[in-house]
């Protein structure tokens, strides 16, 4: 099981995951509705765990 971790701020979060411990990059995403969506449409799995 992958693990998502996001840093929130007003503009902008920064993600991560965890698997297997370790611990990995995955991007900054601006904080709109759009974005968001489109970032979890590419790098988030039904297995992912927020």
């Amino acid at each position: 099981m992958r693990i998502i971790g996001m840093d929130i701020h007003r503009v902008a979060a920064e993600v991560v995951s965890l698997l297997d411990g370790n611990l990995a990059k995955l991007g900054r995403v601006q904080m709109l509705r759009n974005q968001l969506e489109a970032f979890a449409k590419k790098e988030l799995t039904h297995d992912d765990q927020w």
